[in-house]
Parts: structure tokens; sequence; C-alpha cells
């Protein structure tokens, strides 16, 4: 089964369409990457496929289920571009919060704080308040938040925001992490050389238009993912 099918979607802003006629399906069990240039689209097809925003045409599906539906979300969680918290909270304040929120159970909450912080790296954070970390340490802190989750299906808006090369392998290597766990990683960036290191697959869309959907390797044909991004956008505005 695929995690994620969209059918023949469309999504107009009063007479403007920003969505055309998008179909697409991502497997379970891959990292998955939504590629495109400012204004494509990516943002309202997020927003769509997290029931954020109401289309009127096409149909969206998560796991078989209706993306409109209750059921559908009980297996997702999301990652938004730019992670905050109040400030006053200590890491593991947030991270309780998270828990707490995603019906980790409170016997079990501890142990899967430390897991979590261990996986990103920033454990000795712990007990930092979250005025007192960077903003890469705090991107960090939000990774952490959403492993609890222990969903089927993350979506992670620009993961890589302000993160340092060491933070951005460490999370590169959760996602590789995830999908060998037969999870699905659909990420939404424009950092096109990690895009390259980590999905298995990918889809390009520009002006609402799917331009591309399928195998990183088979779509790049030995050209850089940035070459080859360069060349269908491109092509497609000729």
């Amino acid at each position: 089964m695929n995690a994620l099918n969209i059918k023949n979607l469309k999504k107009y802003y009063g007479n403007r369409l920003v969505l055309d006629n998008v179909n697409l399906s991502v497997p379970q069990g891959v990292v998955f990457a939504l590629l495109g240039p400012n204004g494509a689209g990516k943002t309202t097809l997020l927003k769509s496929i997290l029931g954020i925003t109401r289309f009127k045409e096409g149909d969206i599906e998560i796991f078989g289920k209706k993306s409109n539906s209750y059921e559908s979300h009980q297996s997702l969680a999301y990652f938004p571009e730019k992670f905050n918290f109040f400030p006053y909270f200590t890491v593991e304040g947030v991270l309780k919060f998270y828990g707490k929120m995603y019906g980790v159970a409170l016997q079990d909450l501890e142990q899967q704080i430390d897991k979590a912080l261990d996986k990103v790296e920033i454990k000795v954070l712990k007990n930092r308040r979250i005025t007192q970390i960077s903003k890469g340490e705090l991107q960090r802190v939000g990774i952490a938040s959403i492993i609890l989750a222990q969903a089927d299906f993350y979506i992670f808006d620009e993961p890589f925001y302000g993160l340092d090369p060491i933070g951005i392998k460490i999370i590169k290597n959760i996602f590789q992490d995830l999908a060998s766990q037969n999870k699905t990683v659909f990420i939404n960036s424009h950092i096109l050389g990690e895009v390259e290191k980590i999905a298995n697959e990918i889809a390009i869309i520009n002006k609402g238009q799917i331009l591309y959907s399928g195998n990183v390797d088979a779509f790049i044909n030995g050209r850089s993912l940035e070459d080859a991004f360069y060349s269908i956008i491109k092509g497609a505005q000729a």
C-alpha cells in the first residue's frame, strides 16, 4: 500500500489555479522529497495533505483513508519549517508536552524522551531552557519531539533549517532509520545537495503541476540533482 495517493487534485485561490490536476503517489517505507521553486505550489500541496487547506476537486488518501478523516491523521506526524515553543520551558518539558500529546504512556515517557534526545545527540541539553539553546539545537529538539509520535508517515517541512553540517548528518541518519523501519518520510526542502544524498523518490512541482515523480537516480541520470532540477524547471518555463 502507498503511504500517500493524490488524484486529480485542483486548488484555487479565488480565480487563480494553484494546484493543477496533481497526481502523486508516495510508496511506504521510503524517503521522499517534494521539490520546486518558490511559488510552485509546495506549501499549498502540503497544507492540502494535512487538511489545513480545503479543496473542491480531487482526492487525497493517506494509507487508503481520506485525508479529511480523523483516521488518516492517526498515522501522520508533521514537523513545521521553523520549530518553536514557549521560551520558559526546558528541553525536557517540551518533549514531555509532545510525548503526552502523542499518547506515550506515562510510565514510558522518560525513557522515550531520553532515546529521542540520544538520537538527535542533545541529551546534555535536557535541562536547558529554550532561551538557552541555539537555533540549530532548537531544531533538533523539534525533531526529537516528532520522533516521540511513533507515526507511520512523517512530513518534514524544511527540516534542515538552521542546522550545521553535523546536525544535518544526524537528521539524515534519523530519516534513513525511519525508512528502514518501513516508515515513510516526506520532505519539503530547497537543499538539493542533501536531498540527493537521502531521498529514494522525488517529485518536482512547478506552477502547480507535477513535472516529474519517481526514482531519484532515474531522474538525475548521471547528473547532479541540482543540474537536473535546473534543467526541468527551465525547460518548463521555456
